[in-house]
């Protein structure tokens, strides 16, 4: 049984635009706001486009199961069930990183590291959860 998502008039998922849409703000909300973050939007900009060319690729040009499921273009049950152990996976180290982050505030109160120092590696920690966790699981399932 097919569980395409609904495509919008870009040609993927909802989700998937509203993903890169989102990737694409943050990324010139944080090149032109903050004094030291051109280049972390700048590489928010590039991840947008990346991001958004993947889940395109995905939908019209792909038959690699893996590709649909880490752009969130499920093609059947299968897949999305695949996609929701990955999406566990990244939770679960959120979670993890996130209680790391409070206590590392709480520790080293006097800002020794400043926060735009730590965002940047939590995210890619979990972009890295999610592909990983993806593939184990498409290799399980």
């Amino acid at each position: 049984m097919s569980t395409h998502p609904k495509r919008g008039p870009l040609g993927v998922s909802w989700l998937n635009a509203v993903f890169a849409a989102a990737l694409l703000i943050a990324g010139v909300l944080v090149a032109v706001l903050s004094a030291r973050g051109l280049a972390f939007g700048l590489v928010l900009c590039a991840l947008a486009v990346i991001q958004f060319g993947a889940a395109w690729w995905a939908v019209h040009r792909s038959d690699n199961d893996l590709a649909r499921i880490n752009a969130l273009e499920y093609a059947d049950e299968r897949e999305r069930q695949v996609a929701r152990a990955g999406l566990a996976a990244v939770g679960a180290v959120a979670l993890i990183g996130s209680l790391a982050l409070v206590v590392v505030g709480f520790v080293l109160d006097d800002a020794r590291v400043p926060l735009e120092a730590i965002a940047p590696w939590s995210v890619l920690v979990l972009y890295g959860t999610w592909g990983i966790a993806n593939w184990v699981a498409a290799k399980r399932m």
